[in-house]
Parts: C-alpha cells; structure tokens; sequence
C-alpha cells in the first residue's frame, strides 16, 4: 500500500496537473522504489520483496501482452512496413553491439563459465536494445508533437520491441536445460518453440472466449487465459513475458483488437507503474559498486548503445526525407529507453538472482537514466527542426518612447504612447 500510495503521489508531481506525463522513461518511479527499499531507506525488507514476484510475473505478463497488441501499429493504422522493418534493425543492431562490447568485459569475471557469461552479455543486450514508445507520447503530451517525423518515431518505437522479447526467451531458453516440471532433457530450440507455440494455442482459446462475449466476460476471458499462460511458462521454465507478447500479437491481428485495444490500454499505467516502483525495491547497485569491473561493463554497455542509435538514426535519414533535416539529434533521440527495458531486467533480476541478474537490472536502469538526460532534450529539437512542434513565440516589449518622440507629438498622440 504504502508503494502505490507513493506511485500516485509521484505521478500527480512529477506528471503535473493537467500536463499527463511525467517522465518518459518511468524512472521517477523506479527512484521511489529504491528510496523505500532494502538498499536505502529500509522501509521494505528483501523477504517482502520476494513475497511479491508472483505478483511481478503477472504485471511483466501483461505489460507485454500490451505491447504485442500494439505491436506494429501507431494508433488504430498500422505502421509502413519499411519503418517496422527499421525498427527491427536498429534494435538488433543495437542489441548486438551491447553485447559485443559486454561479452569480453564478462569473460574476465571469471563467473562460474561461459554460459554465464553468455547470459549476463545476453541480457543486457536485450535491456539495452529499445526505444521506449513512451518518448513519442511524452513529446505528443508536452509539447504538442504533430507531422511526419512524429509519425516515423511513433511507428518506429511500436515496431522495436520484438527483438528484446525474443532475445530475452532465447537466453531464458539458454538458462533451462530441463524443463521445470519434467526430467526430460529439452535442447534450447525446443524451449523457444514451445514459447511460441504456447503463446499462439493461448492467443486462439482466447479469440474463441471472446467471439462473441461482451463487458465483464471479456475481461474473465483475457485475464484468465492470461494467468493460465503465466503459470504454465513459469512452470516448463519459459520467459512468461515472452508467451504473453505471442498471445498479444495474435490478438492484435484479429477482428476484436479495436475492442481489446479500448479496454486494455487504460489499465497500462495502471500495471506499469508498481511494477518499476517493484523493480526499484529490488535494485541493488552494491553488486557494480563492489567491482569496479562491473562498472567498466555498464559504461561499455552505455556506449555501445550511443553507437547503434545514432547508427539507427543515419538509416533514418536515409529512408526518410524529413529525417534528413535533423542530423545527429535524431540518433540522440533514439537514445531514450523505459519500461520494456526495465521489464527486462527486472524478469532477469527474477529469474538469476545474483550477479548476473542484479547486474543486468543495473544496467538496464542506468541506460534509462542516460537516456532520460539526452533523448527527450534531442527529440524536442529534432521535432522542432520538422516543424512537428511549433516554435516557441518570443514576446518582445516595444521600446520604450524618447523624449524626442514625446515633444513631437501633439497633446492626443503623446497621450496614446503614455497610455
């Protein structure tokens, strides 16, 4: 109670009355968290913490079975498929120069053995990956955003999450060589596919319990197959965030997703925001801060990402015309993560106690935070550069009349300039 009271209080200051938003990456609200946690002021022990995570699984779940309803799609139009395709791109070229830049830097760890290594360079790619959505809307609600370039963002940001997802299930997959609940050996292919095939059957049962429901029954269909989903991936060992984005996906491209779409996104913020007050109970920076190796690997990660951005930010430019008008603060822009990449590490966090999974939240937290300090700043000019926010007006007070002026003018005249 005391977290949500603390949500809603930092949401009203940090967001504004009446402005909507508040930061565009979330990270107001992982502060508070950590305020309140073991590692800080003490007001939440660890024991509690862990009390939750069944809790956290399911708001991970259905956070990305939003983000796969919306997947592809800017509004109620999907988006052009060259920006889609784009999107994919930059996110997998992102993703992988993270982990090129991390993977040496893990290997003189010395932790346990190369699939370790693998995990820990694996998941911070993934966390280091995305554009978070939410820069698009934050400048939409600040600053009235408007015009191509928004539009190319938008559709961009909405096109980007796959990569981190799927990337997330293969290192899950990577880290189960048995299925929880058999004593079958199961290899990694087998754990991916039965996440998309899992992901799928639920999407189908779902379709067929709301043909033809309406009101409380559509939300008992979403919410039960949805919790029936969860507990079956965390059962096998699978990345339940990965199963429900499939479910989401599959939903997004039937008939009901207009339906869906109005019931489901107000309840966005709603699941989003304890969710990373959560993430910021359980952020323990003592696991960098004792290695100063640890901190060398996050600067690397950060830097690698500035790389692949501004990277995406060039094939941006090339492809599309009004991008062209923005230079380097395109590729800055792009700089911006938030929730997905926190949900990322944060399912890692869950999964890997320890080193590798304290590390990866870490990392993923201090991205946003860099992104935070340079994204929403280099979209704001870039936006401006298009035209897509309309400038500022500048009031400038006329000069104040001369003695000369005054002993010119007739007693009427010299009235009006007093006036």
């Amino acid at each position: 109670m005391v977290l949500l009271a603390l949500s809603a209080v930092g949401s009203f200051l940090v967001g504004g009355r009446g402005r909507g938003v508040g930061l565009a990456s979330g990270l107001e609200f992982v502060a508070l968290g950590f305020a309140v946690g073991p590692f800080a002021l003490g007001m939440v022990d660890r024991a509690m913490i862990d009390q939750f995570e069944p809790i956290l699984q399911v708001a991970l779940a259905w956070f990305t079975f939003n983000i796969g309803l919306d997947i592809g799609f800017v509004g109620e139009r999907r988006a052009p498929l060259r920006v889609m395709v784009l999107g994919a791109v930059s996110t997998l070229l992102t993703g992988a120069l993270v982990f090129a830049a991390v993977f040496p830097l893990a290997r003189l760890l010395h932790i346990e053995d190369t699939k370790s290594c693998l995990l820990l360079a694996g998941g911070i790619g993934a966390a280091c990956a995305e554009t978070t959505r939410h820069v698009v809307r934050w400048a939409e609600a600040r600053h009235g955003a408007k015009g191509k370039l928004t539009e190319i963002i938008s559709g961009f940001g909405s096109s980007d999450d796959f990569a981190p997802i799927l990337a997330s299930a293969v290192f899950f997959a990577m880290s189960a060589s048995v299925g929880s609940a058999v004593h079958i050996p199961i290899p990694i292919g087998g754990f991916i596919a039965a996440t998309a095939v899992l992901g799928l059957l639920l999407g189908g049962v779902a379709i067929l319990l709301i043909r033809n429901t309406e009101g409380h029954e559509v939300w008992a269909a979403l919410i039960g197959t949805l919790l029936l989903g969860s507990g079956i991936a965390a059962r096998f060992g699978l990345l339940p965030t990965a199963v429900t984005f499939v479910m989401g996906i599959m939903l997004g491209f039937s008939k009901h997703r207009g339906a869906l779409r109005v019931l489901v996104r107000p309840t966005e913020r709603a699941v989003v925001l304890p969710t990373l007050l959560l993430a910021g109970t359980r952020l323990d920076v003592r696991v960098v801060t004792e290695n100063k190796l640890l901190i060398v690997l996050v600067v690397a990660a950060i830097a690698a990402r500035f790389v692949g951005k501004l990277a995406s930010g060039g094939m941006m430019r090339m492809q599309s015309e009004p991008a062209r008008k923005t230079g380097k603060t395109l590729g800055l822009a792009l700089v911006s993560s938030g929730a997905l990449s926190i949900a990322v590490g944060l399912s890692f966090a869950l999964r890997m106690p320890g080193v590798i999974g304290d590390t990866v939240l870490v990392a993923a937290v201090a991205c946003a935070l860099v992104g935070e300090i340079v994204g929403p700043r280099s979209l704001r000019l870039a936006l401006l550069r298009t035209g897509d926010i309309e400038p500022p007006v500048v009031f400038t007070p006329p000069p104040p009349p001369s003695e000369e002026n005054l002993g010119s003018d007739t007693p009427d005249e010299h009235n009006e300039v007093v006036q």
